[in-house]
């Protein structure tokens, strides 16, 4: 194994052992790092043999935010460092810290609609392309409606397949001809 696709903030990682050849533990010491806009967050590995051992705690993954982070390993031995693999990895919340669980497109969404019907709403703080909500014409308003109502739609269909479900419960249907022999 190497590092997962997916990490949740607040839960422990499957321990894994990377193996390098030519960067063998204990002359070599090995850590991963993950970098985004959020931060940077520094995970040593342990020596397993000539491996390096990698256990990422619930402590240790709790304070990172979620969202995408580019990751490196890299290896040292004091005087040289080298990166030997590098990848993105997808940081999600913790639901039992989550308060919103909305995606960013849903949330979008319900602003432009609670703009269009005139309701107080989070509007005054999302922007588009630049544009406050408030202040873009309505012609804009339902054209960004009509966009993001489709991303809604493929998050939710593609959620829908994740589950084994068709997507809006799509019931595809063949007609052919019938033929009296």
């Amino acid at each position: 194994m190497s590092v997962p696709s997916v990490i949740y903030a607040g839960s422990s990682v499957d321990d894994w052992t990377e193996n390098f050849s030519d960067y063998q533990a204990p002359t070599w010491d090995c850590s991963l790092v993950l970098v985004s806009d959020a931060g940077r967050f520094e995970f040593a590995a342990t020596d397993n043999g000539a491996g390096h051992k990698f256990a990422l705690t619930k402590t240790q993954t709790a304070p990172v935010p979620a969202g995408t982070y580019h990751w490196r390993i890299s290896v040292t031995d004091g005087t040289d460092s080298y990166v030997v693999q590098e990848g993105v990895v997808d940081v999600r919340a913790s639901l039992s810290d989550a308060t919103d669980t909305r995606t960013h497109a849903r949330k979008v969404l319900e602003a432009i609609e609670d703009v269009l019907e005139g309701r107080p709403s989070e509007a005054d703080q999302v922007s588009i392309g630049g544009r406050s909500l408030t202040r873009m014409p309505i012609r804009d308003l339902l054209h960004f409606r009509a966009i993001y109502r489709q991303e809604v739609r493929n998050e939710e269909d593609a959620h829908r397949l994740n589950n084994g479900l068709n997507a809006r419960n799509i019931i595809r249907v063949r007609f052919g001809t019938v033929t009296d022999s």
